[in-house]
């Protein structure tokens, strides 16, 4: 399996969110904002960059369902 790097755009969360933490603490992923944009970046493992992707979305889905990646 590779190790691909991502780079979401985040919707539904604030600076002040718990859902903040989820992605750092789950995803080991860093969150940034810039001009009012929230960004994660992640890396995850995947036999291609699809799955990868995929792999982000469903754990995120899971631990952080208010937070839309885009």
């Amino acid at each position: 399996m590779s190790e691909y790097e991502f780079t979401f755009v985040l919707q539904g969360i604030s600076v002040d969110d718990y859902a903040v933490q989820v992605p750092t603490d789950e995803l080991d992923a860093l969150i940034s904002r810039f001009h009012g944009v929230f960004r994660m970046s992640v890396a995850s493992h995947g036999p291609d960059a699809a799955t990868a992707a995929a792999n982000v979305f469903a754990h995120g889905r899971k631990h952080a369902p208010e937070v839309r990646l885009l």
